[in-house]
């Protein structure tokens, strides 16, 4: 699953520049949450196929039939959190980020498998013939395959919707969220075609992207229980999500920078994507949970040394070297899990300066 993979590592790259990136735009997040809904469809489809199948015979028929109803429930969310983009937009559009471009060839992928169709494409919608059981898991150890690729889906789904939100509530931050001008009342007297996105509607669009995020969470961790019960070789995915848990010590931040009292549902899921040293024993099949649990001590106490040396946010007249730090994609990495972590010193230190206002008016669409 490697285009899982990519997804997983490119969809956090964006966070950090979300102040000021134009590859920020209402076209890739529509794009994405549009992927997501279709991704989680397939995956529904595929499990309820396997439940009906070899599955029978090995006693996962019922975790198979739990997973493919909370994919349902996953896609219910994206669709409500892609609908979302129906009354609001970005000030920069027309580009599609590497994140989106991606999560279309997922969409593509998991549909070639789900579908009995030969070179079904996204075009085709799903009116078209399902592929199977006997087609999906036709020899032994094809059921593991099958269930590790819907679990890679399902995890790379989660962490979109996280990086996602985290996106969106950074730019609204920095006033990018913009509705057309005819869609407020009358009393907004503002003679330009768009204005600032009010709090109403900008908080309808991430209560989407958190729901979709709560929701594709419960239904990676339904999968993992199908993965465990199959021994699916994804369960290396259990063992980093379970560590990247244990190492984390952040709370997820309201809007208003005070940690939430969310419940346990919504910190359970891919709030923290887990730092580099992490990613790179994750990528070299790692699973041992006391050799993850170090690598994220190894990330954390990296990320408070570059905290505890960093030039306060506050003082007059300091030269802004945020936008350098993006240059390097190693670079980025940490600053991305930096500012996912919702700590409020790492956002005040890292995030970019607000342009100028008349900056602003001169990039108005």
């Amino acid at each position: 699953m490697g285009s899982a993979e990519r997804i997983r590592h490119v969809a956090w790259l964006l966070v950090p520049q979300a102040a000021w990136s134009p590859g920020l735009t209402a076209d890739s997040l529509r794009q994405s949450a549009g992927c997501g809904t279709v991704i989680s469809h397939h995956c529904e489809i595929l499990l309820r196929s396997l439940a009906g199948g070899t599955a029978e015979r090995t006693g996962a028929s019922a975790r198979l039939l739990a997973s493919a109803e909370a994919c349902g429930q996953a896609r219910q969310a994206w669709l409500r959190a892609a609908r979302g983009w129906n009354r609001v937009t970005t000030d920069t559009r027309g580009v599609i980020s590497p994140a989106a471009a991606e999560a279309a060839d997922l969409a593509l992928w998991t549909g070639r498998l789900a579908y009995a169709g030969p070179g079904w494409t996204l075009e085709r919608g799903p009116s078209q013939a399902i592929r199977p059981p006997e087609a999906l898991a036709s020899r032994p150890g094809d059921l593991r395959i099958v269930v590790a690729a819907v679990h890679h889906a399902c995890e790379t789904v989660a962490q979109v919707a996280a990086a996602d939100h985290q996106q969106i509530r950074t730019a609204a931050a920095a006033g990018r969220l913009l509705v057309p001008t005819r869609s407020l009342p009358d009393t907004f007297d503002i003679p330009h075609p768009f204005a600032p996105a009010p709090a109403g509607r900008v908080g309808q669009v991430l209560d989407g992207y958190r729901d979709a995020a709560t929701a594709s969470t419960r239904a990676t961790a339904a999968v993992a229980r199908v993965a465990a019960a199959v021994r699916a070789p994804s369960q290396t995915l259990t063992a980093a999500r379970a560590a990247a848990q244990a190492g984390s010590h952040s709370p997820v931040a309201t809007d208003g920078g005070r940690p939430a009292a969310e419940p346990a549902r919504v910190r359970h899921g891919s709030w923290d994507a887990g730092g580099p040293v992490q990613r790179i024993l994750q990528d070299l099949g790692v699973i041992s949970t006391s050799a993850l649990q170090r690598a994220a001590a190894i990330d954390q106490a990296g990320e408070q040394l570059i905290l505890d040396n960093a030039p306060a946010a506050d003082i007059p007249g300091r030269r802004s070297v945020t936008p350098n730090l993006s240059r390097s994609t190693g670079t980025a990495e940490v600053v991305n899990h930096m500012l996912a972590s919702g700590n409020p010193r790492a956002l005040a230190i890292l995030r970019p300066p607000l342009p100028a206002p008349e900056q602003e008016a001169e990039a108005e669409p």
